[in-house]
């Protein structure tokens, strides 16, 4: 059995007016994500503006 911690973070938005800065804090989450050591991949989920 692996001794390295496990890590798994959920990120939920409710849909609103998707901004500009609503899309650099989404990118911003991604690119910290990619660069923890052992980063297994990233899903996003369909979003229908309100």
């Amino acid at each position: 059995m692996s001794t390295k911690p496990r890590f798994s973070s959920t990120f939920i938005f409710e849909v609103g007016n998707l901004t500009d800065e609503f899309h650099h804090i989404d990118s911003e989450i991604a690119q910290r994500a990619r660069e923890i050591p052992g980063f297994l991949g990233l899903d996003h989920a369909p979003v229908e503006e309100a």
